[in-house]
């Protein structure tokens, strides 16, 4: 009969850890790229349930606890009535009475008819097109065809007319955000 020898160390050897690494970075990248497709598609990815470990140390913590299930519990049954609404609304909109069934859902959904001056907060156009320009530079240029310097014309009289400037700082990539 052969002598089965045992194992003397329970030390894993760096093949098998770098290979278990290797495998271990592959899936998380596999998850983040499912997540990533699946916001891009709209579908909001379910975080995984992390539950709030409190010690005993804890003032009120019984009192606290208890609040949390209470609040989960509203949680739970406003997604129900959610559910049921949505289900109730397949229903109605199989027969066509989607709007009557909008306006017992959401308590009477009301078109407006908007001010020309209430539209955008009461901003003129030219204070929308200044603005466009700020928060989009690229596109607005590409849109006029105007050079550079006239581009930075208007940024120039942008700043002298503004009351703050922030200058925004990017750590990760200082000499990009300067200019």
């Amino acid at each position: 009969m052969p002598k089965i020898r045992k194992k003397s160390s329970k030390r894993v050897g760096f093949r098998e850890k770098y290979s278990v690494l290797r495998k271990v970075t592959a899936h998380h990248a596999k998850l983040r790229k499912t997540a990533r497709k699946l916001t891009k598609a709209g579908i909001k990815p379910k975080p995984g349930k992390n539950k709030m470990v409190l010690p005993n140390s804890f003032p009120n913590k019984e009192e606290f606890l208890n609040e949390m299930e209470r609040d989960e519990e509203v949680e739970r049954e406003e997604k129900k009535m959610r559910i049921k609404s949505l289900a109730l609304a397949d229903k109605v909109a199989q027969d066509g009475n989607l709007i009557e069934f909008a306006q017992d859902i959401e308590g009477k959904v009301m078109s407006k008819p908007e001010d020309e001056n209430e539209k955008y907060g009461g901003l003129t156009a030219q204070e929308l097109a200044d603005a466009e320009m700020l928060i989009d530079p690229e596109s607005a240029l590409k849109a006029a065809n105007i050079n550079k310097k006239s581009h930075w014309r208007d940024v120039r009289k942008v700043i002298d007319k503004s009351n703050v400037i922030v200058h925004i700082l990017d750590a990760r990539d200082p000499r990009g955000t300067m200019t």
